[in-house]
């Protein structure tokens, strides 16, 4: 018979350091971040990327309001990151200079924050 060595660990507390291991990221309000634009922005990256690497090519997304339910950005916030990535990936640039970017990270805001949205 083999030996097999054995620890007495505290269980729930290995399991949450387990669970922070593998979830560094949990899910918490975003209302103070740009979060759903750069998701969004994310998202259509990736289906140009697929749609120009893949003979199936993505026609249509259904994205629900990134950020609204565990992030507490409200709805109509969402809406309004969301439209903006989407009109900035319709309309790209082809020359950026620093005060349009600066233009563009004011009209994405920081999730209606009053402190940065003026």
């Amino acid at each position: 018979m083999e030996k097999i060595k054995l620890t007495l660990v505290d269980p729930l507390s290995e399991l949450c350091q387990a669970w922070k291991r593998q979830f560094k990221n949990l899910p918490m309000p975003i209302t103070q971040t740009d979060n759903v634009y750069k998701a969004m922005w994310a998202m259509l990256l990736a289906v140009h990327k697929h749609n120009q690497q893949k003979d199936t090519k993505i026609k249509i997304v259904a994205c629900p309001g990134l950020g609204t339910l565990t992030g507490n950005v409200p709805a109509d916030e969402a809406a309004r990151q969301m439209a903006l990535a989407y009109r900035n990936y319709l309309w790209p640039l082809e020359q950026i200079n620093w005060p349009y970017a600066q233009t563009r990270q004011n009209a994405i805001g920081y999730g209606g924050d009053p402190l940065y949205n003026k």
